[in-house]
This record gives C-alpha cells, sequence and structure tokens, in this order.
C-alpha cells in the first residue's frame, strides 16, 4: 500500500521473509518508521536499532540507514516527506 500526496509518502509494507535493503540515505527530509507487528531490525550509520510492535523512530536527513527482516512477519510503515522516493541516495 502506498499513499502520495503534495507533502507526505506513506509507504505500508509486510514482509515474511529475509530481505536486507540496500543502504541508502535521504538529503532533505527525515524518514520515520513505525512497526505495526512483528520487529525490523534498522541499521543506522552502523548502530543496530531493534524495533519492535509499536516503536517509532526517526532517522534524520543525511543519515546512511537500511532495515533488515527476521524471515518472521513485520509490517510497517514508512513515512517521508516529499520529495520522498525522489530523495534516497546509495551510501
Amino acid at each position: 500500500l502506498f499513499y502520495f500526496d503534495n507533502d507526505v509518502d506513506i509507504v505500508a509494507t509486510t514482509i515474511s521473509k529475509k530481505h536486507v535493503e540496500l543502504s541508502h540515505l535521504h538529503t532533505l527530509n527525515a524518514e520515520s518508521y513505525y512497526v505495526v507487528s512483528g520487529k525490523l531490525l534498522l541499521v543506522v550509520d552502523g548502530q543496530n536499532i531493534w524495533l519492535n510492535e509499536g516503536d517509532f523512530t526517526i532517522v534524520y536527513p543525511g543519515v546512511c540507514h537500511h532495515f533488515e527482516t527476521t524471515g518472521e512477519k513485520v509490517e510497517f510503515l514508512a513515512i517521508k516527506k516529499e520529495p520522498g522516493l525522489m530523495d534516497k541516495q546509495p551510501c
């Protein structure tokens, strides 16, 4: 599920297998993560942060990060202010 408007992008994601996202950063805006169910590993500047159901965090602009899943089902929201996906660069 994707929601895009002129101000914010919200991506609702469900993953039930092992997945490692590529490391990236956003130059203009922060990205927030909210875990609806399960657990998600967020790696921020090389530091592992485990997010569990109900946890919320913000990754600020210019900070290298990625997420990983364990193989168990996880549901989470990734929320970015515009330009959202267009502001994603590898790091």
